[in-house]
């Protein structure tokens, strides 16, 4: 029973620590000047199922997690591994995939 129940508490505390990465890695491995994904980007990228397939991969995220990203600009399509999936897929380069973010601070 003691087992069970720190089993569980870890798993929380795991869970937490987990969280914080994730937070820590998009405002560290984000794209420093904020930017976004382009218009052109996302119209490349929707149907493309491969794209889709490869950022679930990458980031361990189920399809509607990518979905949703794609629909709020989540900063973490701006990190290394995404931009790179996102070259090779799309055949954009880096500065057609990324605009300035013109939203205020």
């Amino acid at each position: 029973m003691l087992i069970q129940y720190i089993n569980s508490e870890l798993l929380i505390f795991i869970s937490v620590i987990l969280k914080c990465f994730r937070i820590f890695a998009v405002q560290y491995y984000s794209n420093k000047d904020k930017e976004m994904i382009s218009k052109l980007a996302l119209s490349k990228i929707k149907g493309n199922s491969k794209l889709i397939g490869k950022m679930m991969a990458e980031f361990d995220k189920t399809e509607k997690t990518i979905y949703n990203w794609f629909d709020r600009k989540d900063p973490m399509l701006t990190t290394r591994a995404a931009l790179r999936i996102l070259v090779a897929e799309t055949g954009l380069t880096e500065d057609e995939i990324l605009v300035e973010d013109k939203t205020p601070a």
